[in-house]
């Protein structure tokens, strides 16, 4: 990978347009460190939320006992008012995350020409938060965050359902085995690979003939482990969808002060081990022009996360000149 010192070409408009340097794992560490130091303050409340996600009995008892499944998680909880609580407590720290990213970001790209060249043009050297874009891509990102969060607990109830018809369970006789796993044993907020897990494993239990009031104790216990589990991930994803966020938004900024070369493009970054997964491993050292998005194994992306759990950057690739 080509790295290349500081240096500035004159466009003919007399602003002085830097080319940036490729530091990429010092960039990569920089976006980690800006996610990193913001991940309890968004645990917290997410624990809080997945633990005390509150279940309409009543609601799924009636949509099961008649066999509608869409009905029975549509009704589970007021998924829309939940997921806006939960987006509200953890905003503050995912703008934190976001102005760490773009911070660290805007510093790489003001440091590749000489200060006194910056300040000569009148041109500020400082990642601005109050952009008007920042407040939109709060707002922005408060709505999907809803939606991220919310649809897989939802999907993870349906796929439940209906494995529970699968394995020969009543649901229109029985609705309680459903209720009692999302209500007495709090998994309403898991997604839904834990959730199944959680049923798999109280189902074992139950045919190894195990007492119930030591099945209720293990389940909680699992459910309980779970829920840490899923809150760290979504409060790992979150915080570095949100400082990926901040580093796009240095990057327009420092174009509108003419701080990017025309041409400029962002180069996909892997972690730098053995880790990394089948799904960002192609996607190292692929370019895409600013604005434009990356098409991972996964879908669509304009910046990373690619996936739930991905430590995947971004870095600009200079053009040639």
């Amino acid at each position: 990978m080509q790295t290349t010192g500081p240096m500035s070409v004159n466009h003919g408009s007399g602003h002085i347009m830097a080319i940036v340097k490729r530091r990429p794992r010092k960039v990569y560490r920089a976006i980690h460190q800006a996610a990193d130091a913001q991940v309890s303050s968004v645990y917290r409340p997410t624990l809080a939320w997945v633990t005390a996600l509150p279940l309409n009995r009543a609601g799924v008892t009636d949509a099961l006992v008649v066999g509608d499944t869409e009905r029975a998680v549509a009704a589970a909880t007021d998924w829309r008012v939940q997921g806006e609580r939960l987006a509200g407590k953890i905003r503050p720290a995912l703008l934190r995350a976001f102005q760490g990213g773009g911070k660290a970001s805007w510093k790489e790209t003001h440091q590749t020409a000489p200060g006194w060249r910056f300040a000569k043009q009148g041109l500020s050297g400082r990642f601005d938060i109050i952009n008007p874009r920042v407040a939109m891509w709060a707002e922005r990102n408060a709505a999907e965050l809803v939606t991220r969060v919310s649809m897989s607990s939802r999907n993870g109830l349906r796929e439940l359902i209906a494995r529970a018809a699968r394995e020969g369970v009543d649901l229109r006789r029985n609705p309680e085995l459903i209720i009692r796993l999302l209500d007495d044993n709090g998994a309403l907020g898991l997604d839904g690979v834990r959730l199944n897990a959680v049923w798999n494993y109280r189902r074992d239990q139950e045919k190894r003939g195990i007492a119930p009031a030591t099945i209720e104790q293990r389940v909680a216990n699992l459910v309980g482990r779970y829920q840490q589990e899923r809150a760290h991930t979504i409060a790992r994803h979150e915080t570095m969808l949100a400082a990926n966020a901040g580093q796009e938004e240095a990057w327009d900024q420092a174009s509108d002060k003419g701080l990017i070369a025309p041409g400029t493009t962002r180069e996909w970054l892997t972690a730098p081990d053995e880790r990394v997964c089948p799904i960002c491993r192609p996607m190292s050292g692929k370019t895409a022009p600013r604005g434009q998005t990356f098409d991972t194994p996964a879908g669509k992306v304009l910046w990373p996360p690619a996936h739930v759990n991905c430590r995947c950057t971004l870095v600009l690739v200079e053009p040639d000149l």
